[in-house]
């Protein structure tokens, strides 16, 4: 099993007090602030977008007699930013699992087979306030995916995605904290949680693991049909670096 997942880390830290004088009806008050170094949403902008294709079954793949089942994965390759325009290039890929015709042997048994391919796509969306040079984070949805079919060699493709982009960046902000003073003076406090970054990183983790077939399991001729998906995972923040546990769980078609 070859498993990979792009994982982001940020890191949250108090920082430093700051004060600043002010003169009220006479009173001198000192206004005590903190500094807030975070991660704000600069904009954010959300698409729809519907993807159609009649896929011809390659000859090295049997007839289809019976759709079983499909699913879908989006694959974002590029993402070009202009001036309040974010242009998204990438594919949708899919698998078909079916059952095939009738062979022609003593049996006349119907197999299991599959199919994968591909749609490409290109959207230009409009972001307003997003300006050249930025980076610009692409978060996907397959809302609807339909696969028909319309002869044992062909099939019909149809798909609903949602693509949701935003653009972030770093900024500080001061907020008011306390107020001292040496008069008696009335003031309302609340208590708000706050967390400002202290480190914001992206890296890939990646699993290699053999995995073996149980002896009361048929020896396998060929792969059908896999699928991985992780499970629980847990983070556990050490010194200089992240630990990560969790599972995955595996299903295999042969």
């Amino acid at each position: 099993i070859d498993w990979c997942s792009k994982l982001s880390f940020i890191f949250c830290l108090p920082v430093s007090y700051s004060y600043n004088k002010y003169t009220l009806g006479g009173i001198f008050v000192e206004l005590i602030k903190r500094n807030i170094h975070m991660d704000r949403e600069r904009c954010r902008a959300f698409t729809q977008m519907t993807l159609e294709d009649d896929v011809i079954i390659s000859d090295s793949r049997p007839d289809a007699a019976k759709l079983i089942m499909d699913r879908g994965n989006v694959v974002v390759d590029e993402v070009k930013v202009t001036d309040d325009h974010a242009a998204v290039k990438g594919k949708l890929e899919f698998y078909v699992l079916y059952l095939t015709e009738k062979g022609s042997g003593a049996e006349e048994k119907n197999d299991v087979a599959c199919m994968e391919g591909t749609i490409p796509f290109e959207e230009m969306v409009f972001m307003e306030g997003v300006k050249n040079g930025d980076s610009v984070n692409v978060d996907w949805e397959i809302e609807d995916l339909s696969v028909g079919m319309i002869n044992s060699r062909k099939l019909s493709i149809q798909s609903l995605l949602g693509l949701s982009l935003s653009c972030g960046e770093i900024s500080d902000e001061e907020t008011a904290v306390d107020l001292y003073s040496e008069e008696p003076v009335e003031f309302r406090k609340k208590t708000l949680d706050v967390a400002t970054v202290a480190v914001k990183k992206k890296d890939i983790f990646r699993i290699k693991e053999e995995v073996e077939i149980p002896g009361s399991f048929p020896n396998i001729a060929s792969m059908i049909w896999s699928e991985v998906v992780p499970g629980t995972v847990e983070f556990k923040a050490l010194e200089d670096k992240i630990a990560l546990q969790g599972e995955l769980h595996a299903f295999f078609l042969y």
